[in-house]
């Protein structure tokens, strides 16, 4: 069994990101209260929350999309959430590729059926692209193979 996604390590850099992204603000805000000399209680809380926000709110995002996953299992492909509830379920041999779209990846099978997976990082769907084109490669030699016998 083999599993495609956002893990704890992309979590944890997407709040790495926001956290700079959070300095880089709170340095624009000392700038803009020390340049208007207007520094109060309301100024720290201010501070306070250009720093979180950035993290939580990528950290939120990013984790929610840890929640799906792509499962190969039994020559099958599943689009899975929270690695138990399977949501979408199609054959391995009937894999064509993945598909970028403005929305995000899809993954393209025989008969117009896809499965939508949205948020992963790129790393993830280039390497379950490859992946996934392997193994259907193989799933439909050994069929080819089965169907002589």
């Amino acid at each position: 069994m083999t599993e495609y996604g956002n893990d704890l390590r992309i979590v944890a850099r997407a709040g790495i990101i926001g956290g700079v992204l959070g300095l880089a603000l709170v340095g624009a805000g000392i700038v803009a209260i020390v340049a208007r000399g207007r520094w109060n209680e309301a100024s720290s809380l201010v501070l306070l929350l250009m720093f979180l926000l950035p993290p939580g709110a990528l950290v939120l995002v990013v984790g929610i999309t840890a929640c799906f996953s792509i499962r190969v299992r039994d020559e099958r492909v599943q689009h899975v959430f929270l690695r138990r509830l399977v949501l979408q379920d199609r054959p391995l041999v009937d894999f064509r590729g993945v598909r970028l779209t403005q929305i995000g990846p899809v993954l393209d099978f025989r008969g117009h059926q896809r499965i939508w997976f949205i948020g992963a990082h790129m790393s993830v769907i280039a390497r379950m692209d490859q992946d996934l084109k392997e193994l259907a490669k193989l799933a439909r030699n050994m069929q080819r193979t089965s169907g002589r016998q």
